[in-house]
């Protein structure tokens, strides 16, 4: 796990999947909003005699609120795996010797 997080850290393809997972996670955040809004403006479009439910409902915004918290709470951990805690480089010099 230590080579890979040292790899990870040191070819920045950490820090673009982090960027990434907090965009996605900032998008879900902002759907939240919009997915009950959007769900109420299909049902005006399509409410007929038969269904007749054309209520506002916060319902809709669950999956939006979940997936956010999910991709958050994954970009939380991983900042902490790679970047909060230092990266353990090999040493490459050799000590000297004691009679030189």
């Amino acid at each position: 796990m230590h080579r890979l997080k040292r790899a990870v850290v040191e070819s920045y393809v950490g820090a673009v999947a982090l960027g990434y997972l907090l965009a996605e996670g900032i998008m879900s955040v902002v759907s939240i909003f919009t997915a009950p809004l959007n769900s109420w403006i299909v049902r005006q479009d399509y409410a007929s005699a038969v269904h007749p439910n054309t209520e506002f409902s916060f319902r809709y915004a669950w999956p939006q609120a979940a997936r956010s918290i999910g991709l958050l709470v994954l970009f939380y951990i991983l900042l902490r795996w790679l970047y909060f805690t230092p990266v353990e480089t090999p040493s490459t010099s050799e000590p000297a010797s004691a009679g030189q």
